[in-house]
């Protein structure tokens, strides 16, 4: 993480590069100092010293988010890859379990079996589900 530029300073050593080049400027071109161009030049180099502080400070900004994004990055692929193996593991069984206790239901003879075959039957569907749409829509990212 890169520390803010400190706007004082920043501002102080701006104004002392315009007074050396403004100085300098009229002694190449071999004219006097007047109130009116210095007034203009201060003025300029104020405004130019705040656009420069604003964008260093916007170029730290987004180094910073850039930096902080990064690690959540890292971080949030980590917890996808741990969630995928934990899917991988957790829901085959225990799809398979509502698919037994399908199976069982439905060769029970009545109305009971079948809506409660059907109740397993959607329960089993909703793990396998939950597997394929967690591996589609779960997956790290760049």
């Amino acid at each position: 993480m890169q520390e803010y530029p400190d706007p004082d300073r920043h501002f102080e050593e701006h104004i002392q590069r315009s007074a050396d080049r403004y100085v300098e400027g009229l002694q190449q071109a071999g004219l006097e100092a007047n109130p009116t161009l210095t007034r203009a030049m201060a003025e300029r180099a104020r405004a130019e010293a705040e656009q420069s502080y604003i964008q260093e400070a916007q170029a730290t900004r987004d180094h910073n988010v850039s930096q902080v994004m990064s690690s959540y990055r890292q971080r949030n692929n980590q917890i996808k890859r741990e969630g995928a193996r934990l899917r991988l593991w957790t829901c085959p069984p225990i799809a398979a379990l509502f698919g037994l206790m399908a199976w069982y239901s439905f060769s029970h003879p009545g109305a009971e079996g079948v809506i409660m075959g059907a109740i397993y039957s959607v329960g089993a569907l909703a793990f396998l589900g939950m597997l394929i749409l967690g591996a589609i829509f779960d997956r790290p990212r760049q």
